[in-house]
């Protein structure tokens, strides 16, 4: 059996609340679309039952909630893939024969970042710490075609077990971490600084964009230091915990909304590949949630 037109299907234990049905919908009526969006309570325990009926019936995606995000992490991903490691998925594509998934946390990150800050400054990325946002970045970094800049300070151990090209590349160059008790300043200066000074000797304009990734308390002090040292400006989560210090250095402050907003548009492009109007989605998520 297959479905007549395309359809998203929204799961969770509770799914009161969430704002990608409404999102979706909006989107379809106005870019006239023969699409459909439906949201569905099922008990984690039913996930595997529900994921293969889903598959059956030729639905064109599926959108995760709560512990439905944890199944579909442990269930529909391979052991010893990135997306295993993150532990979690937001999404998945039909492909066929099985379910792709991913976290859209990590584009959400990346998309922000070629949207609020300047073309022409280079842009890096600065995970620090053990957290799910990290891992949800970091997939979304390996999975990039373009290499971007970026570094992970006090990664998880088990990330020396992936045989991932990308992995033991960045590995091998340093670019990630595993202990606090690595000198990790020197790093940092051999990785970034050299190439920023010569870039700023050749182009006064140019400019360093640093988008801070931590959910996991204080950030260390060595981030003012860089961002002083780089001449460079943050990007950081409105959450995120930053003294005084580093008040001076922060060009830009992402949102829950905000990140809500670009996830969900990168999963619209991944389903219909079609580009998302994000500030119609923008629009629809506001008025959802000033209901």
């Amino acid at each position: 059996m297959s479905t007549t037109q395309p359809i998203i299907c929204c799961l969770g234990d509770d799914v009161a609340g969430r704002p990608t049905q409404f999102v979706l919908e909006r989107a379809f009526e106005v870019q006239r679309m023969h699409w459909q969006a439906i949201s569905v309570e099922v008990q984690p325990d039913k996930f595997s039952q529900v994921s293969e009926a889903t598959l059956a019936m030729g639905f064109r995606g599926l959108r995760f909630y709560g512990a439905m995000e944890r199944e579909a992490g442990r269930l529909l991903t391979q052991p010893g893939s990135i997306q295993s490691f993150v532990g979690q998925a937001t999404s998945a594509l039909n492909i066929g024969d099985r379910w792709q998934v991913w976290d859209n946390l990590g584009p959400a990150w990346l998309t922000l970042m070629e949207q609020l800050e300047p073309s022409q400054a280079t842009k890096v990325i600065w995970l620090q710490g053990v957290s799910q946002k990290n891992r949800s970045v970091f997939a979304a970094l390996v999975d990039e075609t373009e290499s971007k800049q970026w570094f992970w300070l006090d990664a998880p151990e088990e990330l020396a077990s992936i045989e991932h090209p990308r992995v033991r590349t960045a590995i091998a160059e340093g670019r990630i971490l595993f202990s606090a008790k690595v000198p990790v300043a020197e790093s940092l200066r051999q990785l970034w600084c050299s190439k920023s000074n010569e870039v700023a000797e050749k182009d006064a304009a140019q400019q360093v964009r640093i988008a801070l990734i931590n959910s996991e308390g204080e950030l260390p002090d060595m981030v003012a230091q860089c961002a002083e040292q780089w001449g460079a400006k943050l990007v950081a989560c409105k959450s995120l915990k930053v003294d005084d210090a580093l008040q001076g250095f922060i060009s830009h402050y992402v949102s829950d909304a905000d990140l809500a907003v670009a996830g969900e548009a990168y999963d619209f492009k991944r389903w219909t590949n079609c580009p998302a109007d994000v500030c119609l989605m923008r629009d629809a998520y506001d008025e959802y949630c000033d209901y």
